[in-house]
């Protein structure tokens, strides 16, 4: 298992120093897939169910329950996968959104390289929507987008992002946020 965590395709950003891979340093339009590179469903890595998506991160867990039933928490499996499928092109980061030093290292990495964040478990980042936010302000690009109304509900996220049903996109001007003509209708009724 510790092959896994010293594989070439994974960044732990609680490691001092840690950088870009050469291989990996000249990417731009990077997407990224937040919570997602350490568990497996029916016996599929999540970095095979969302191979779409340039870098994975995962929490730094210890006291994980290995998979059953080809289910469950599979570090292992999602670094294979990433190896013998995408070799050189894919990344999976080691991430604790709640410790600042990290957070400060992943956004000097992938600073404005970055045009798509998701998340496949809102739950698992929704207590952290502020460091998300903040984070996401760094490392997108100006056209860069946030998925999942999920990682959109906090009020810090809202005021810097135009949200929509499945779609926030950052702010490049100034101003007050529209709204959609059916808030402004509701709100309009509620007014009579």
């Amino acid at each position: 298992m510790d092959y896994a965590f010293n594989d070439e395709h994974v960044l732990n950003m609680a490691k001092e120093g840690v950088k870009i891979p050469d291989w990996f340093t000249k990417r731009n339009n990077l997407r990224i897939m937040f919570a997602s590179g350490d568990w497996i469903k029916y016996g599929i890595p999540n970095t095979q169910e969302f191979s779409e998506y340039d870098i994975h991160t995962c929490y730094p867990y210890d006291d994980m329950v290995e998979a059953k039933n080809g289910t469950g928490y599979d570090f292992e499996s999602n670094v294979k996968y990433i190896r013998e499928n995408h070799y050189h092109s894919r990344l999976i980061c080691i991430l604790d959104v709640d410790d600042v030093t990290q957070m400060e290292r992943f956004i000097e990495i992938f600073e404005h390289k970055v045009v798509e964040i998701n998340t496949i478990d809102s739950n698992a980042y929704r207590i952290n929507c502020k460091h998300i936010a903040l984070m996401a302000e760094e490392i997108l690009q100006p056209n860069g987008v946030i998925l999942r109304p999920a990682l959109c509900s906090s009020d810090l996220i809202t005021h810097r992002f135009e949200c929509e049903p499945r779609k926030c996109t950052k702010r490049t001007m100034g101003g007050r946020r529209k709204r959609s003509k059916k808030t402004q209708r509701r709100r309009r009724n509620l007014k009579k």
